[in-house]
């Protein structure tokens, strides 16, 4: 449930950036559908080639994580696009926030920047981002 712990932009943890850029992971139209569109997929197309791989992978522990947390059944084939396309909409809103509070790009903030708190930031902004209210036990 680490996740869902509430993380204010002013708290979050600034990396030393990776260097400059050497051409994008993948074209921006290779993305999966969840990234197409979104701050989070430019500034990965942005970063160089081996650090957006990285990126990208912590970018899927996150969707896994939420997965678990938000219980998700992972045997459903819904549940992961699900999970990622959450995880882009709080990163994206992190992404945002710090960018505007550093004064820096979103390329630059996502490579300083644990994916995971990037979430955190903007699941604290955004309650549609918040974990969902557990279910209510079926009665007898």
């Amino acid at each position: 449930m680490r996740v869902y712990r509430p993380l204010r932009a002013d708290r979050v943890e600034e990396r030393p950036g990776g260097g400059a850029s050497s051409g994008a992971l993948v074209r921006a139209i290779a993305l999966p559908r969840q990234l197409r569109g979104s701050l989070l997929g430019e500034a990965l197309a942005a970063l160089p080639a081996e650090r957006a791989a990285d990126v990208l992978g912590y970018v899927l522990g996150v969707a896994n994580a939420l997965a678990v947390a938000d219980g998700l059944s992972l045997s459903d084939s819904d549940s992961v696009p699900r999970a990622l396309e959450k995880a882009v909409r709080g990163i994206d809103a992190g992404l945002r926030e710090l960018a505007g509070a550093r004064g820096q790009t979103a390329a630059e903030v996502l490579d300083r920047t644990v994916p995971l708190d990037l979430f955190r930031v903007g699941a604290t902004r955004d309650p549609a981002l918040r974990p969902p209210p557990p279910a209510e036990p079926a009665e007898s």
